[in-house]
């Protein structure tokens, strides 16, 4: 392995450990720690925690020198960015959780929210479910991850394959095994459009994540009203 590969491979090991180190702090110490408090100051919180999963990645971006931009964020076309998200983030609901639940299936996408008639807590999830868990989680895995795998295999499939799989496993805490190949499905899907529809952006897959997940939050709370 020629030596700019050996040292992208470390900077992916090294950041990718941080990640699941971090999701591990924030599961068994620091949530529990936020749970407890006022309602407001919780949901303050629970959105900047989040980004504990992606520090480290951030940290060695910083110390490479390597920009946003190389990790997909753009800054033209943003409005063609916005509505590619939407339509990945629509598409995936429509395909993946809508015949599930129409079939009474729902049981194996329930996350357990239960939002009753407030707007307000709708409102909150979408916030959560983008600008902490899809933004976090996809600057880490189609962001940091799969540029540093494309570095180091020279190829689109195989940095994919390894990166959807590092996501899919990235769910091992909340998840069945049948979720976990499903993120890891959904991670690919996401890491395809990334590269190869035209003003897909990391912005475009954010908002394609946090999309669908709020779309399972809404069907799982909407089908206990």
């Amino acid at each position: 392995m020629k030596p700019a590969a050996k040292r992208e491979a470390l900077d992916l090991c090294i950041g990718m450990a941080g990640a699941f180190i971090g999701l591990t702090v924030l599961i068994t110490a620091v949530i529990p720690l936020i749970l407890p408090l006022p309602m407001v100051l919780r949901m303050l919180l629970l959105l900047v925690t989040y980004w504990l999963t992606a520090l480290v990645p951030l940290i060695v971006m910083r110390c490479r020198r390597d920009s946003f931009r190389a990790y997909g964020i753009r800054r033209r076309k943003l409005p063609q960015q916005i509505l590619i998200g939407i339509a990945i983030g629509g598409a995936l609901a429509l395909l993946l959780v809508m015949p599930p639940y129409s079939l009474g299936l729902g049981a194996l996408w329930d996350n357990g929210c239960r939002f009753g008639h407030d707007l307000w807590r709708y409102l909150y999830e979408l916030c959560y479910k983008t600008l902490a868990i899809g933004a976090a989680e996809e600057y880490v895995f189609r962001g940091f991850c799969l540029t540093k795998l494309r570095r180091i295999c020279k190829a689109d499939v195989p940095a994919i394959a390894l990166s959807s799989l590092l996501f899919g496993l990235f769910h091992l805490f909340g998840g069945s095994i049948v979720q976990i190949i499903l993120t890891a499905f959904i991670g690919a899907v996401l890491a395809v459009c990334r590269r190869k529809i035209r003003y897909c952006s990391l912005l475009s897959v954010i908002i394609a994540h946090g999309l669908y997940d709020f779309i399972i939050s809404c069907a799982a709370s909407l089908t206990h009203i």
